[in-house]
């Protein structure tokens, strides 16, 4: 059964704890902008003690043009008078209007300081974190975090071929490259393994000139031509 969140927006205690849960495309974002502007205005909570954190760039964009417009339409209902058809249908609005100019000014201050609001990606305020907090947790302060894996794993397979290839002749590359020696199978070996519940593998320990002595036996074994 469908329940009309307006009113349950009303219902909600921001000083407790909640779950919204939707499908793609559903509210999320706007039910999130709807509680936002209810703790500026009836919390006077500024909004750069407000974070919100979602997965993405593209989200957070959306994130934060989403609070943003919610705040500024919200702003300019209390200040209609008499209100629009639309202000009067916000259950939201509806409840700030006992706060008069108090909320009008609060929420001004939140559009005027919005770029100082912590909307990010997760990656992106762990970032900041650093960045803000990495000498007392006794991190580097250059420490950066990776929005994702792959220039690390690049990096790995760059590093494993110049290893293992640096010194090898024009037939021992053939054999490598015969049996599957290539960047895109190293990158596909190594996603695979780094992936999320990927077994561990324990690498064997380095051989040393012992990986070339193994290529020129499969050159040795090769017929001749």
């Amino acid at each position: 059964m469908k329940k009309n969140i307006l009113p349950c927006l009303m219902e909600v205690s921001p000083g407790t704890l909640h779950l919204v849960e939707a499908s793609a495309g559903t509210g999320k974002t706007w039910t999130i902008a709807a509680l936002i502007v209810r703790l500026v205005a009836e919390q006077n909570i500024p909004i750069e003690r407000i974070l919100l954190i979602t997965f993405g760039k593209a989200a957070t964009a959306q994130m934060r043009a989403g609070v943003r417009e919610r705040l500024a339409k919200a702003l300019d209902a209390l200040g209609t008078a008499p209100p629009s058809d639309e202000a009067q249908k916000d259950v939201v609005v509806a409840g700030l209007r006992g706060l008069g100019d108090e909320a009008k000014k609060r929420l001004e201050e939140a559009i005027r300081d919005f770029d100082r609001a912590p909307i990010s990606t997760i990656h992106g305020f762990c970032q900041r974190m650093l960045t803000e907090l990495g000498v007392e947790a006794g991190q580097d302060p250059q420490l950066s975090v990776a929005a994702d894996g792959n220039d690390i794993l690049a990096g790995w397979v760059a590093d494993a071929l110049a290893t293992t290839t640096v010194e090898l002749d024009a037939n021992e590359w053939r054999v490598l490259v015969e049996n599957g020696w290539s960047r895109d199978n190293l990158t596909r070996v190594a996603k695979m393994v780094t992936s999320a519940g990927a077994p561990l593998i324990e690498p064997p320990p380095r051989a040393g000139a012992g990986g070339r002595a193994a290529i020129r036996a499969a050159l040795d074994e090769r017929p001749a031509a």
